[in-house]
């Protein structure tokens, strides 16, 4: 979709520190901060209608990550996800790129047999389709 903000010119901002991996769920410092707004959004929304099973989103400013631009994070009932621009092909080959194994449907299995999270690639729909055209979500 020509023109639109999810589909516009790549983005020159500091790219953003964190891994995906099938070792565990989103690990490094630079999604903490965003994290943390959604975390404060969802315990305003529980002290204030107990909302909190509803998804907040948090929006990046464009950071990009191994080629890739994140654009928001979304934190869920059980889950949390981070957001890309490029379609859910793009990021499978970056992720295959950096090592991470990804099955046919999109499922990054932990190589812990004690991990209780589970990873998924996926594009966006519904609400989130706001945030970017893929998801990488994990939770439990």
């Amino acid at each position: 979709m020509a023109g639109s903000p999810l589909h516009s010119a790549p983005v020159k901002s500091k790219p953003i520190n964190f891994e995906i991996s099938n070792k565990g769920c989103f690990r490094g410092p630079g999604l903490a901060p965003y994290i943390d707004q959604a975390i404060a959004k969802r315990k305003r929304a529980a002290r204030r209608d107990g909302g909190e099973l509803a998804s907040f989103y948090v929006r990046l400013p464009d950071r990009r990550w191994h080629g890739l631009t994140v654009t928001a994070v979304g934190l869920h009932y059980e889950s949390t996800s981070v957001y890309f621009r490029e379609p859910e092909a793009k990021v499978r080959q970056v992720l295959k790129g950096i090592g991470v194994q990804i099955d046919a449907k999109g499922v990054i299995p932990m190589q812990s047999e004690e991990a209780v999270e589970t990873q998924l690639l996926s594009a966006t729909s519904g609400e989130s389709r706001a945030y970017g055209s893929s998801a990488v979500t994990c939770g439990v």
